[in-house]
């Protein structure tokens, strides 16, 4: 069953959004999507996270390793590792345009590996 036919179970977006801290020693921080959720709890503005959460598990949530940098031949970047909870936590945060790149990887690597379940 797609998250996007499930029964909303959240009144508010489960998105968190980073906002700057102008208080002394504290510059990130999360809060809470202040709009209401539509689908799979994301509201529309964050759609997407929910979009990659729902590929994350057609491919049954597989660790996603970050690319190889060929100068270094170290992998550079951030791994998400296995299991839903990883990539729920993920996607709480994720940006629109890292979503994109992460879609990408997460075809690429699972592609060939796994049989989409949908």
């Amino acid at each position: 069953m797609s998250i996007f036919t499930q029964p909303v179970t959240a009144q508010r977006c489960v998105f968190k959004n980073n906002a700057l801290s102008h208080e002394k020693g504290q510059s990130i921080r999360c809060i809470d999507c202040p709009n209401v959720a539509t689908l799979a709890g994301y509201c529309t503005e964050h759609r997407y996270a929910g979009a990659l959460l729902e590929l994350a598990r057609q491919y049954d949530c597989p660790e996603l390793l970050p690319p190889m940098n060929k100068k270094t031949k170290e992998r550079e970047g951030l791994i998400i590792r296995r299991g839903i909870a990883s990539w729920q936590t993920y996607c709480m945060v994720v940006s629109k345009e890292n979503a994109v790149r992460i879609e990408t990887r997460l075809e690429e690597q699972c592609k060939a590996l796994f049989k989409r379940t949908a």
